[in-house]
């Protein structure tokens, strides 16, 4: 399916206009929080680049998948068309995808290769890239269960090495916990890894440091906020918050946290946002003294 990738501006566009990065209105919160027990001023979804809606709506799909009580290939052929059934009848879905195969292109593989991709939000973008390459598909599930689905292709050889598909790259800890030990367990190795986004650049070191070539389409640190703000995506106010962010998560916290605490919000969060925030007050890793957290409702 021939599809014109979106350009870097066209991105960028696109990750503010979907919200799959979304931005904090620090007059009103509440902040959000991150798997380390921190607040920030945003937060990323990548599988929101082909719609919020039918992002929603797919991730619903495919977690009601992975739940049913049936075999992996049972599983595998339903995940499979339901994330077909979205991308095939989704422009928006396509030139993301078309995004990430120019990435893949510029890798120069010689030789028929296989995509891998983790449960869930990988399949958003691993599933449709191997539907286009005409190659086989390895899902990855979070219990350690793998399966090489090859719908269009035959196998003729035992699987021995994959390009890792993924939404997102922040510190690598998916594929050092789950997707690298669970495809050693089998026998295959990662041989390169593309993602759409990478949060900073501590997981692409990760990942280069084990070997695994990486390659992304954006990339979200500090520049990137400034080529935002450049195009007039946000304004020159969000812009010095996020700058503030970068030199300092604790003076940004002391600005726009603790001189307005009530950004916190904590009836409006849900059970793991609440939990986070409970423990970002007791541990007190930035020394905040906000309080202990044992009043958080």
């Amino acid at each position: 399916m021939k599809k014109t990738p979106y350009s870097i501006a066209e991105v960028n566009s696109r990750l503010i206009s979907t919200e799959t990065v979304s931005l904090w209105n620090s007059d009103e919160g509440p902040v959000y929080w991150y798997a380390a027990n921190v607040p920030g001023p945003f937060y990323v979804n990548t599988e929101r680049l082909i719609g919020r809606e039918a992002a929603g709506k797919l991730l619903g799909t495919l977690s009601s998948i992975v739940q049913m009580a049936a075999s992996m290939s049972e599983k595998a052929a339903l995940l499979r068309d339901a994330v077909l059934a979205e991308y095939l009848s989704n422009s928006d879905y396509q030139r993301v995808v078309a995004n990430l195969r120019a990435v893949i292109a510029e890798q120069e593989i010689s030789g028929k290769f296989v995509i891998s991709g983790g449960e869930r939000r990988d399949w958003f973008f691993s599933v449709p890239l191997a539907y286009e390459a005409r190659v086989p598909h390895v899902f990855l599930f979070k219990d350690g269960g793998i399966y090489v689905d090859t719908p269009i292709v035959d196998v003729n050889s035992k699987v021995t090495e994959v390009i890792h598909v993924a939404d997102l790259i922040h510190n690598a800890a998916s594929y050092t916990d789950l997707w690298i030990p669970s495809l050693r367990n089998h026998g295959i190795s990662i041989k390169s890894t593309v993602a759409f986004i990478s949060r900073g650049t501590a997981g692409l070191e990760i990942l280069e440091r084990q070997g695994i070539s990486a390659r992304v389409v954006a990339t979200i640190q500090e520049n990137f906020f400034d080529r935002l703000c450049s195009q007039g995506l946000i304004g020159e106010e969000k812009l010095s918050e996020l700058q503030l962010y970068y030199a300092s998560q604790t003076e940004w916290a002391r600005k726009y946290i603790v001189s307005n605490p009530e950004v916190l919000q904590a009836s409006q969060l849900d059970q793991k946002s609440r939990a986070r925030l409970q423990a970002f007050l007791r541990d007190d890793p930035w020394g905040l003294a906000m309080g202990d957290g044992s009043k958080v409702p």
